[in-house]
């Protein structure tokens, strides 16, 4: 049954893909690249962005280090949280 699930699993994701691709198309001209943040507003922003742009950005982050960092701090947080979690407990019931 395992094999099945895998199976399942695959196809939905890249049902999902093809969904997010069609989206990133569709919404390339009809979408806001403006959007207000805070106190002033933020130009060239894609609010669906093309595989080409998430593969540039994946290759930036990859080779600037900053993914590799932000992995290992993100699991050092978990890892600490885990830790104090075991050590205090789970919170008392109301």
């Amino acid at each position: 049954m395992p094999s099945l699930r895998v199976r399942r699993g695959a196809v939905a994701l890249l049902a999902l893909a093809v969904v997010y691709v069609i989206a990133a198309q569709v919404g390339r001209g009809r979408l806001p690249d403006r959007i207000w943040m805070g106190a002033h507003y933020v130009e060239n922003v894609q609010l669906l962005p093309t595989w080409h742009s998430l593969a540039e950005e994946g290759a930036f982050l990859l080779e600037s280090g900053i993914l590799l960092d932000s992995v290992l701090v993100s699991s050092g947080r978990v890892f600490i949280g885990l830790l104090l979690g075991s050590w205090i407990g789970p919170p008392e019931r109301l």
